[in-house]
Order: C-alpha cells, then sequence, then structure tokens
C-alpha cells in the first residue's frame, strides 16, 4: 500500500507532469511485472510526456537495449504498447548476431497480423542524427536469426506499409524500460516496452 503523499500509479505521476528523475525512481521501486502493467495502462497523452520528459535521461546505447554479454541468438524480449492500432501491444525480441550486431522484430499481438505482414524485422543501432538515442532501421534485415524465428525476408509492400509509423527512435525511462517515437514517416507514434 502506498504512503500518503507517494504516487499511485505511473499515470498519475505524468499527468502531474513529475520530473524523469521521480518517474524513474518510481519504476525502478516496482518489479518487472509491474512495471509491465503501468506501461500497458498509459493512455496516448501519458505515452506522449513520457517521452517528452525521457529527453533528459542519460544517453541510451545498443548495449542498454541487449547486453554485449549475451550469447550469439539469443534473444531478449522487451514488451509493451504503442499508440499505433495495429500494435497497441506488441514484442520486440532481439539478438545479436554472431558478429555481435544487434537485431530484432516486431512480434504484434495478434497471429494474424504477423501472418500478413511477415516478421517485421529491424537492426538496432546508435541513432545517427540523435545523439544519446538508438534507431530501429527497418531498411535493414539480418543474415540468421534464432531457432524457431521465421524465415528472414525483405520486407514486403505489406509489411512497409504497416511499418509506417512504428517508432524508429529510443530513449531510455528507467532501467529496463524504453520510450520510443516515430520520425521515419513524420508519423505520430509512441511505444514505450519493458525488460521481460
Amino acid at each position: 500500500m502506498n504512503a500518503p503523499g507517494e504516487p499511485r500509479s505511473l499515470r498519475t505521476l505524468l499527468d502531474g507532469r513529475a520530473t524523469l528523475s521521480a518517474v524513474t525512481a518510481y519504476l525502478d521501486g516496482l518489479t518487472p511485472a509491474a512495471r509491465l502493467h503501468e506501461a500497458r495502462e498509459l493512455p496516448p497523452l501519458g505515452l506522449d510526456i513520457l517521452w517528452e520528459i525521457s529527453a533528459a535521461a542519460p544517453p541510451l546505447t545498443v548495449s542498454h537495449v541487449l547486453p554485449p554479454s549475451r550469447a550469439a541468438h539469443h534473444a531478449l524480449r522487451w514488451v509493451g504498447r504503442s499508440t499505433r492500432p495495429p500494435f497497441r501491444q506488441l514484442e520486440l525480441p532481439c539478438f545479436q548476431d554472431e558478429h555481435g550486431r544487434v537485431w530484432g522484430r516486431v512480434v504484434p499481438a495478434y497471429d494474424l497480423m504477423a501472418t500478413v505482414v511477415g516478421p517485421m524485422y529491424f537492426a538496432v543501432t546508435a541513432h545517427p542524427e540523435w545523439p544519446g538515442e538508438v534507431c530501429l532501421s527497418f531498411d535493414r534485415v539480418p543474415d540468421t536469426a534464432p531457432p524457431g524465428w521465421p524465415e528472414i525476408r525483405q520486407h514486403g509492400r505489406t509489411s512497409a506499409l504497416m511499418l509506417q509509423g512504428v517508432p524508429d527512435r529510443l530513449r531510455g525511462a528507467a532501467a529496463g524500460v524504453l520510450v520510443g517515437r516515430a520520425e521515419a514517416t513524420g508519423a505520430h507514434s509512441i511505444l514505450v516496452v519493458v525488460e521481460d
């Protein structure tokens, strides 16, 4: 139970325009399952505010998304939500290949969506235009993937259309919490994902 004056949820913190340090302290005090629950409960305005205040976050690197010590082809799952309708709930599992390059894919909550648009692979790199941020590059796909993952292929017309507006800039919001925003198409879309 919360003590008087303590925040009751991430949403109430963001509604009150809390600082990033207050949000980070709150999220760091939660279990991973509670962090995910809080992230999925955020309305679009809360996601916008989280993106705005995350500008004050320490620089994010690819190693925050996937530690380099992780074995090749051993995926780390990020789970969360987006303001983009086809991806309201999603997963972003990431892995590194045998050369240390980091890759991932978008896994929508609905199997039918994955069947229609394909595996939606992306490269994870330092953002070329936004220092201290990480970029999800949907124009590149890996050569190999972890066992059991979908076949790798270039994005077709359907998946390219679906990927428009998928956030491609990432910032850190707290340990194990990333917030992203679409930049490539000018579409307004925000996501928040939590390390699973």
